[in-house]
Parts: C-alpha cells; structure tokens; sequence
C-alpha cells in the first residue's frame, strides 16, 4: 500500500463528515522528549474553550473525554482534553495516547517535530468524536500539507485558518495591522519573498538586537503580512463567487502553492539578511560536487573549490524548518566539511535522536527562544544563531 492509498480513509473523513480540524508539529512537551510529566498535544486556550466551553466552568483541572480514531495507527483511544490550571499552570493538553491499563502509547518521542492532525466531530458544542493522523514520515507530511497547506513549527491550523503562536517576540504592533504600509500594486499582485522580506526589515529594521531576536521577531510579523495580504487577494474571490468547480479548485490550489514556496524559502531569506547586516560573508545555494548545493557556504562557494584554502575555515550551514527527518539530508551536501550545522525552528528533538545527529557530525543551530523547549540534557550542546555567526566569522576570516 503506498502512502496515498494509506492516508485515504483520513482523506475519506476529512472530505465527508462535518469536522473540525486541529493541526500542529508536535514540540518535545508534547511527546514527552523533554520529560514533561504530561505528555498530549497541547492546544491553545481558546482553542480547547471553542471545542468544550464548559471547561471554563468546572472546578480544577476540568476535563472533557472522548473516544478517538487513530487512523495513521489503527488503534482507538479514550482520550481527554484536559485544562490544567492548578498552581503556576494554565494549559489545555489532550492526553490518553495508551491503551487503558497499559504505557505502549502511540505518540511517542521519536514524533517530536512531526505534524499530527485531528479532525473533531462536535454534537451539541462539545467534542463527541475525533479523528487523529500522527505522520510518521515526510511523504505522510507533504500529501496533509497538499490539502491543508504548510504547517511550521510554532504555528497551528485550526479551522481553516493559520496562525502564528513564535516564542519569545514581542510587537508594539501586530504586524497584521500595518496593511496601510504596503505598497498600493501589492493588492493586484502579489509580491514575491524577497519584497515581504524587505518590507518586514523596513518595519523591523536595525540590528540592536541579537540575530535570535531578529530572526523569530521579523519572521513572525513577515508571517502576519502574508497571511494579511494574502486575504486582501482571495477574500474578495472567494465573495464573488465561482461559475466552475474547476475555478474553485485552481483557486485553492494557488493559495495552497503559494503558501508553501513561502514557507520553503521564507527562512533563507531572513537569516540571508541577518548574515548581510552581521558582515557574514557567505554563498546562498553554491554548488559544491555535481548538483549538490548546500543552503548557505561560508565563506563563500569560490572559497569552497579554492583546494588551498582549508577545510577547517570553511563552514556549512542547513536550513530546515523541520529537522525529524529530513536532517540526513544535509550530511552529503558539502564533501570539503566534514562537521555540518543546521538551523532548525523545531521546538525539541528526542534525546535518542540529537545523539544520532551529534554522531553523524550534525551541530543543531536553535534559536534562543525554542532552547527551552529541547530536553535539558542536550541545551548546552546547542548553538544559538549569534553564536553560529561569531564562531563562523572567526573561522572564515570573515
């Protein structure tokens, strides 16, 4: 059965049953990578409230139960979302991932940064069934996001609608409410990457603070603006109605594409910018041996072929969103450098799978803000973006 064939009865809910959807990538407090004592995926607060508002009513710790369908494993479970809001906590997390009686749990460590998606069936304003797909690989992953478009880490999908829940930034103004500063053709045209990456430094300009800051600050509100723009275009499409199934269909299509060339390259761009205000010299896609072209080279990729230059001032770095999988795929980029880097805004790996990175010769690049969501045992193996960029300027000379 391959991986269409496999994800067709989700598909099957999701297109015939009057749900809700919920979609994330799991951070490691959710799997229980980072010895949380309650692992579940967690739900922001209104969230859990719109799906059960009488959470809000009962005494401490109120719960709802439900059964799931957990189709990607084809098991069911008696799950409950659960406020807990004794003490210093206020959080809704759905947990009950284990067979009753039994720790053989289906969401396991292993799925930190995976994307898991739910589909709740509600009966009277409450969740009277639920759905559930945890991905257990990127194929799983890219199928979900062809329907639902591109899922980050830090970010959620609920209803239909995205929204940006970055760690750590904080706007004297969301950036969603500065659409009187785009540029007037924006509204007939979209602007490409580069034009929302510029305009997010206009509007954040300045590199008082440090690369971490800038970096999750400016992509948070480029975010924002997208999302913005975004609606000014397919809103008033969506009022005027479609004279074809077909016109709907290539609509959908265009914003689901467009969503994710701009999550694939959106992250390049703003550490591109950070590089050029931090006098980083550097190559942005150089190839190195035959087709191979890694995210950033430093020096640059000339100094990569220069066979007398040496291979200790020389660094790489990978750019993945998401590392769970796809971190192997950086290890051939660059013959020349034997220890790689990759920056990654996924909020926590196991601590079995950071020790098979470290051992492949990966060093994990994390910003500031999502450190404290990685196990505690590896934190201070981590590098954050300001001391990537210095380390790497005294290595390369640059």
């Amino acid at each position: 059965m391959n991986t269409k064939e496999k994800l067709q009865p989700f598909f099957d809910v999701l297109d015939t049953e009057d749900v809700v959807v919920f979609a994330k990538r799991l951070s490691a407090n959710d799997t229980g990578a980072s010895g949380a004592h309650q692992a579940g995926p967690y739900l922001p607060n209104g969230i859990a409230f719109s799906l059960c508002p009488r959470l809000q009513n009962d005494g401490g710790n109120p719960c709802s139960e439900f059964e799931s369908s957990v189709l990607s494993h084809e098991v069911t479970r008696n799950n409950k979302l659960t406020w807990y809001n004794q003490g210093s906590r206020n959080e809704c997390r759905i947990t009950r991932w284990a067979e009753d009686g039994r720790k053989d749990s289906v969401l396991q460590k292993e799925m930190t940064g995976g994307l898991t998606v739910i589909l709740f069936k509600l009966h009277q304003g409450e969740i009277a069934y639920a759905w559930v797909w945890f991905c257990t690989n990127p194929d799983e992953e890219d199928l979900i996001e062809e329907r639902l478009g591109p899922i980050e880490p830090g970010s959620f999908l609920f209803d239909g609608h995205s929204a940006s829940v970055f760690s750590g930034t904080k706007k004297t103004k969301p950036c969603a409410q500065l659409l009187e500063l785009i540029p007037v053709n924006w509204l007939s045209k979209f602007p490409d990457g580069k034009e929302l990456i510029s305009l997010t430094y206009s509007l954040l300009a300045g590199s008082s603070h440090t690369a971490d800051h800038r970096l999750l600050t400016r992509r948070s509100c480029e975010y924002e603006l997208f999302l913005s723009i975004e609606q000014a275009h397919v809103l008033p499409q969506i009022k005027a109605g479609f004279e074809t199934v077909d016109a709907f269909i290539e609509m959908a299509n265009s914003v689901t594409n467009r969503r994710k060339s701009r999550s694939g390259k959106s992250f390049e761009l703003h550490l591109e910018q950070i590089f050029l205000e931090d006098l980083l010299v550097n190559t942005r896609g150089g190839r190195t041996e035959g087709k191979k072209s890694p995210d950033f080279l430093f020096p640059s990729v000339a100094h990569y072929h220069d066979l007398s230059w040496k291979p200790e001032n020389l660094r790489m770095l990978g750019v993945k969103t998401t590392c769970k999988d796809r971190w192997r795929q950086i290890l051939n980029e660059a013959d020349r450098i034997p220890k790689k880097h990759l920056i990654t805004l996924q909020e926590g790996v196991s601590i079995e799978q950071f020790r098979e990175m470290e051992n492949a010769g990966v060093t994990l690049v994390v910003p500031t803000a999502l450190q404290k969501k990685y196990p505690e045992k590896i934190r201070s193996s981590l590098v954050t973006l300001s001391q990537f960029i210095l380390e790497t300027k005294s290595a390369v000379g640059s």
